[in-house]
């Protein structure tokens, strides 16, 4: 499991390394290639960090490792030598570690996304596409106090509320009143599951 999220959010972080080196660069990076030397690197970053972290401090690490490559103060142009272990490993890391979190994310503001106008964030959400899907976990809860006050209360609590493609809510009795409240505090959702205009 630990190692399967390590190879997820290796390639998370090598497309967040092209994807940035496309920004500042402005050309296209098809030429990018992982070696052991980048996979080392990474290694070190994860062993370093625990596996305790995700996506977004990742991204918040890369950003922060291209400032050090991409400022007013480089002498020279790294934009066709910069390598992926050279924001990612040991010298990154004790970089990123001189400061507090707050301050690496204000001078990365100030200086990479200022300069070459970064953006990172995901535009595309997965969230759509998870609130189309059954997803068991949810279907427990739902069937937990099925038909009852106490699982209208539970229902609106843990749940996504009335869901079509569930048979929990199909046999529910108070599906009427839970597709008006997803209708009524949740109006995104109960648009995208086609209930709304």
């Amino acid at each position: 499991m630990v190692f399967k999220r390590r190879n997820k959010l290796f390639k998370y972080a090598v497309d967040l390394f092209v994807e940035l080196l496309e920004q500042v660069t402005k050309r296209k990076q098809d030429h990018i290639k992982v070696n052991a030397k980048d996979r080392d690197s990474w290694n070190v970053f994860m062993d370093y960090y625990q596996d305790k972290i995700g996506e977004d401090f990742i991204r918040k690490f890369i950003q922060y490792g291209f400032q050090s490559w991409f400022n007013d103060g480089s002498k020279k142009d790294y934009s066709r030598s910069i390598k992926f272990n050279w924001v990612i490993g040991v010298t990154s890391i004790k970089r990123w570690e001189a400061c507090s979190v707050r301050t690496n994310i204000f001078i990365t503001r100030m200086s990479l996304k200022t300069d070459y106008k970064i953006n990172n964030l995901p535009t595309e959400s997965k969230f759509p596409e998870l609130l189309l899907k059954l997803r068991p976990n949810e279907e427990k809860f739902k069937e937990a106090y099925l038909n009852s006050q106490k699982g209208m209360a539970w229902c609106i609590a843990n749940t996504t509320l009335y869901f079509h493609k569930s048979s929990n809510c199909a046999v529910c009795k108070f599906k009427s009143e839970c597709r008006n409240i997803l209708k009524k505090e949740y109006p995104k959702i109960n648009k995208i599951r086609g209930y709304g205009e």
